[in-house]
């Protein structure tokens, strides 16, 4: 039977500190829809408290801040999730030994993240067992869909050492399937070029990790001509890609067929 298990908080950091009392509400319910309103009820009295608490709402108050205005600003901050479990599969769930069992297996858990009003944000579906991963999917992803990303697509990366935020990347690795072991470790492998002229390769990263890159891309760029090469628009031979790679060949501006020796 599945359950669903309610977490929600809301907190302030109004004068420096938290405001801790009855900030936790936590409870299980027989069905989504209820766990959802319980959670909205909660977090509409508990956020409406800390408001009347930090001394914004006075009508005297020349510049009165919102709700809004104070969630925003980070001094009213909250979580609201709800995770979908069958306690019984979940205990004893195990990863299959071979690939193909794994393409219909059931996640253990399914943690659904929402906003204070109950819209859903994303939903990590999760695998717990000898190994636990993790694959994050947001309202509008295909389900069916085993990798949200495919060779080629321009992605940028989130809250990374590695790439800079905002930093265009290409995808050139989507995730083994053909491992058990590594079925949902979901990590893909991407690269970029700095400055307009290096390569940077390369990085693995897990699929909440990237999101879609949403601008636009030069047609005539080293970046478009990077992922033709990644999805064999372009053919060059092993000894070309690693000369790329290692940026003895620098993909300058306006790279072309006959500017790189490539394509012959």
């Amino acid at each position: 039977m599945k359950v669903y298990h309610l977490e929600v908080q809301a907190n302030s950091t109004r004068y420096g500190e938290l405001i801790e009392n009855n900030s936790y509400y936590s409870d299980v319910f027989s069905t989504l829809k209820k766990a959802i309103n319980e959670g909205k009820d909660f977090l509409e009295r508990r956020i409406r408290i800390l408001y009347e608490n930090s001394g914004y709402c006075v009508a005297e108050d020349e510049n009165p801040l919102t709700i809004q205005d104070m969630i925003n600003d980070g001094e009213i901050y909250y979580t609201f999730t709800v995770t979908e479990i069958n306690p019984e599969y979940a205990d004893s769930f195990r990863i299959p030994d071979a690939e193909y069992k794994c393409r219909d297996l059931e996640p253990t858990h399914i943690k659904n993240y929402y906003n204070m009003y109950g819209k859903l944000k994303y939903s990590d579906i999760e695998y717990r067992g000898p190994w636990s991963y993790v694959i994050r999917r947001y309202p509008g992803d295909d389900e069916n869909k085993p990798n949200k990303f495919k060779i080629g697509d321009f992605v940028t990366v989130k809250n990374s050492y590695l790439i800079p935020e905002g930093q265009l990347c290409i995808v050139n690795q989507v995730p083994e399937r053909n491992n058990p072991e590594r079925y949902f470790e979901n990590t893909y492998t991407v690269s970029t070029i700095l400055d307009n002229n290096w390569f940077g390769y390369c990085y693995d990263f897990n699929e909440s990790e990237l999101e879609p890159y949403k601008g636009k891309i030069d047609k005539d760029g080293p970046f478009e001509f990077l992922r033709k090469i990644y999805t064999n628009e372009i053919q060059i031979d092993k000894e070309t890609l690693r000369k790329i790679e290692d940026n003895e060949i620098i993909l300058n501006l306006k790279p072309t067929y006959k500017e790189m020796n490539i394509g012959k």
